[in-house]
């Protein structure tokens, strides 16, 4: 979900061009204020209810696969940061005049 509010900031000190996905700015901005909900205003609001069941063996097994595809993640970051040891670093590098 994608939302959207035009001008909440204007172009002041939080202002920031960039695309921001969690919506970090806003989340702060709103944190700091307090504001009066109306009555009935959950009337109005559609409830989206879940029909996963957590215990049921096929989200168990999805789970399990997604904690997994991040262990391969995690892995292939760590091989990144790792570099591909001394003597590959050294052919990247100009001798020593």
């Amino acid at each position: 979900m994608t939302v959207v509010v035009e001008g909440l900031l204007g172009l002041g000190v939080a202002y920031h061009a960039r695309f921001d996905p969690q919506a970090t700015g806003l989340g702060e901005w709103r944190r700091s204020r307090h504001v009066e909900i109306p009555e009935g205003f959950g009337a109005s609001v559609t409830v989206l209810r879940s029909t996963l069941d957590p215990a049921a063996e096929a989200a168990r097994a999805a789970r399990q696969a997604r904690l997994d595809a991040l262990d391969d993640v995690a892995a292939g970051t760590a091989k990144a940061v790792a570099g591909s040891g001394e003597k590959a670093t050294a052919r990247h590098h100009a001798p020593a005049s």
